[in-house]
Parts: C-alpha cells; sequence; structure tokens
C-alpha cells in the first residue's frame, strides 16, 4: 500500500557458525549452529518484546556503540533450544 512504511525487525548475536557451500547446479551457501539458530530466535523476541533491533548481551560486551545509538536492558529472556536464559538488550538510534 503507498503511504506505508514497512517495520522491520533485526536481531544481532555473534558466535561460532559453520559455514558451506551445497548443490550441484545451483550452489548456496548455508549457515548451521548455535549462533545462527539464537540470531534466529532473538528476531523472533522482536514481536513478543515490541522492539525493532535486540541484540545480545554477550555481543553487546564485546563492541562500543556509536554515539547515536543507544540501548535499553530488556532483561533475560528464554530462548528455546537454549538450556539458558540469554541477556537482551533493544538498541534504537537518537537525535545528537
Amino acid at each position: 500500500m503507498y503511504g506505508e512504511v514497512p517495520r522491520l525487525r533485526a536481531a544481532l548475536h555473534g558466535g561460532t557458525i559453520v559455514a558451506a557451500e551445497i548443490g550441484i547446479d545451483r550452489h548456496k551457501i548455508t549457515y548451521f549452529g548455535d549462533t545462527v539458530n539464537t540470531t534466529a530466535r532473538l528476531e523472533g523476541l522482536c514481536r513478543t518484546l515490541d522492539r525493532q533491533v535486540l541484540i545480545s548481551a554477550d555481543l553487546l560486551r564485546r563492541m562500543r556503540l556509536p554515539t547515536f545509538v543507544r540501548s535499553e536492558d530488556l532483561g533475560e529472556h528464554e530462548i528455546k533450544g537454549r538450556g539458558q536464559k540469554l541477556g537482551v538488550f533493544s538498541l534504537r538510534a537518537v537525535q545528537l
């Protein structure tokens, strides 16, 4: 519909992945591992928490955010497929 702005969701998490090239006639690169699964679950949490961008506390601890990005601690959340809770933060841009 014209005049509508799409609402996108994104999730950020870091860790080890396995990359593989599959296919014979048409090659495709695919990614596997807990990091990929956790990121997908985190993206699904965006809707539940009504946030557009989420980042794991693990990844946030390892990086420095630009001055125009603010984080908000959303606490720890159960993530399907993980035995332990995951610390979650939301990210948003601010005007300087």
